[in-house]
């Protein structure tokens, strides 16, 4: 009897544990503790073998080539860490207006949305009216979602999405600090938005779509969710020629915009395959050199050792991108392009998605 009860008490034990750890896992907390604990060094699944390099927290991302993941997670760990870190709100301001905002627009942007981001003016571009439902690729902190907020008017909506949790969350609470009832942040990638077909009269974006691996997947996804006669109106990054292979290469290169960046016959082809039409790419004739350090970027400031250290935000080595003269390569540009009146419905995959965009709602 003694050791039925014995085995019984240990099942119990098990089942309550079990019960504990679901509920524990429904709120997030084993993967906030897991973030806490986790050396940069111990062994997880993108660096199995635990090797010495800076891998796998928000604070230090990992190095190319030590086995601690993508590209694409030290991108996002880079605006990640701008995002928690902020920035000195005259210096982002000063670098807006070098990108093409007025000292009129900065008055409609809460100073906690301006972190310097950014290579151009897409709100201005589009000419956006009152009423009008925007989408912001890339939102970021909502700098031009805010923007485009007051443009638009209360009648209007001004929507943003970007792969950030940390920029969704200081977006949402900046939002909630002014009143901007008519702004959304949601967390989603660009190539796979769970927006309705046909939603947004206007796409925006600021210097983010060079940095989405598959353009050709998020043009298309762009198309999808704009209304007939839509418009698509973006500040991006267009390269002049091919770049040479260590400057396509380079984490600060890609980082600062440039290295996933493609050229304008390239970027024209892609936008018309996926059924866009009147497509220009007009070049703004900004000196790069004063715009391609995006906050964070620095000499490592453990150079010499293994490790890529930073210091409150992520520090890009940038040996490689300081020997180029980067307007030889790439320009800064607005690009225009809208969906036909008419337009192919073999191009539009009905997928049934009801948006949702509030806090609770994360894609």
């Amino acid at each position: 009897m003694q050791h039925v009860s014995l085995h019984y008490i240990v099942d119990l034990n098990k089942m309550i544990a079990s019960t504990l750890r679901a509920f524990a896992r429904s709120l997030g907390l084993l993967q906030a503790r897991t973030l806490a604990y986790r050396k940069p060094h111990w062994p997880n699944k993108t660096n199995p073998k635990g090797q010495s390099c800076c891998c796998g927290t928000h604070k230090s991302p990992a190095t190319p080539g030590c086995g601690c993941g993508g590209s694409q997670d030290i991108v996002k760990n880079h605006y990640t860490n701008v995002a928690v870190s902020g920035l000195d709100v005259k210096h982002a301001q000063a670098t807006a207006l070098k990108c093409g905002y007025t000292e009129e627009d900065l008055k409609l942007i809460p100073p906690e949305a301006c972190l310097g981001l950014g290579c151009g003016n897409s709100v201005a571009a589009a000419k956006i009216q009152k009423g009008e439902k925007i989408l912001d690729l890339g939102c970021g902190a909502g700098m031009d979602l805010f923007l485009a907020g007051a443009k638009v008017g209360p009648e209007g909506k001004a929507v943003g999405v970007d792969f950030s949790d940390e920029m969704i969350r200081r977006g949402r609470e900046v939002a909630a600090k002014y009143g901007r009832t008519n702004v959304e942040f949601c967390h989603s990638p660009i190539d796979k938005m769970t927006f309705a077909d046909q939603e947004f009269d206007v796409t925006i974006s600021n210097c983010v779509l060079n940095l989405v691996p598959d353009k050709q997947k998020a043009f298309s996804e762009i198309y999808r969710v704009l209304k007939s006669k839509g418009r698509f109106v973006v500040s991006d990054i267009v390269l002049k020629k091919p770049l040479p292979d260590e400057l396509r290469r380079d984490m600060a290169a890609i980082v600062g915009c440039v290295g996933r960046a493609v050229e304008a016959a390239t970027y024209k082809t892609s936008l018309e395959k996926a059924g866009f039409v009147d497509v220009s790419i007009t070049d703004e004739k900004k000196d790069l050199m004063t715009l391609y350090r995006k906050p964070g970027f620095g000499k490592n400031v453990c150079e010499g050792s293994t490790c890529c250290c930073g210091t409150g935000t992520t520090r890009v080595d940038t040996k490689v991108i300081d020997k180029y003269d980067l307007n030889e390569y790439a320009m800064s540009c607005i690009v225009r392009a809208h969906k036909p009146t008419d337009f192919p419905r073999g191009m539009i995959a009905a997928r049934g998605h009801i948006s949702c965009c509030r806090a609770s709602c994360k894609r």
